[in-house]
C-alpha cells in the first residue's frame, strides 16, 4: 500500500485590494512588517513612548505623519525629534510633505 500523497500547506494568501491590486500575503509579509516595527528604530525610549502615545505602531505610520506635527508632539523635543528625523533617513524613508 502507498503513503497517502497530502496537498502541501499553502503558506500564502493572495488578497486583492479595492483598488484592485492583489497581493500574495505569507512570509514575505511578515518579514516586511518585522522591518516596519518601531523597534528598528535607534531612539531613545522616551522617543518611542511619545510615538506609541500619538498612536504610532509602525514606521509607516510615523511615515505618514508631517514634520511639522511631530515636532509639536508633547515631550517631543528637538534632539528627539532630529533623531527621529536621522533614523527615517537611515531607513530610507521620510516624513510626508
Amino acid at each position: 500500500m502507498e503513503p497517502k500523497q497530502e496537498k502541501p500547506i499553502r503558506k500564502t494568501l493572495e488578497v486583492t485590494f479595492f483598488s484592485g491590486e492583489t497581493k500574495e500575503i505569507g512570509k514575505s509579509f511578515r518579514e516586511e512588517t518585522e522591518r516596519d516595527a518601531l523597534k528598528n528604530l535607534k531612539v531613545s525610549n522616551r522617543t518611542i513612548n511619545v510615538l506609541k502615545r500619538h498612536g504610532i505602531t509602525c514606521i509607516s505610520d510615523l511615515s505618514a505623519k508631517s514634520e511639522f506635527e511631530v515636532s509639536y508632539w508633547r515631550n517631543m523635543g528637538k534632539v528627539s525629534f532630529e533623531s527621529l528625523k536621522a533614523e527615517l533617513k537611515r531607513l530610507g524613508k521620510s516624513f510626508r510633505s
